[in-house]
């Protein structure tokens, strides 16, 4: 088990275990669900290029409105889950 401290600020620090184990990086968001159970689930949110990886290396050339289209895809598809 892996323990923190909460800071007068409300802020935790992260083990590095942890991070590691989600393959959290500076700047992912995390969210902070509370299960049926009454326990604290971290789920990572990684956004950004990662969500239109597909559209950068292929021949086709994207437009702003197909990475705009993908973004609001891959950020619908995260809401249903």
């Amino acid at each position: 088990m892996t323990t923190t401290t909460l800071t007068s600020k409300g802020q935790l620090t992260l083990p590095k275990a942890i991070r590691s184990f989600l393959k959290l990086e500076t700047g992912h968001k995390i969210e902070f669900v509370i299960s049926e159970h009454n326990e604290v689930l971290l789920k990572p949110r990684k956004v950004g290029l990662d969500a239109i990886y597909g559209i950068a290396h292929t021949k086709k050339k994207a437009s702003l409105e197909d990475i705009d289209a993908a973004i609001t895809s891959y950020h619908k598809d995260k809401r249903k889950k």
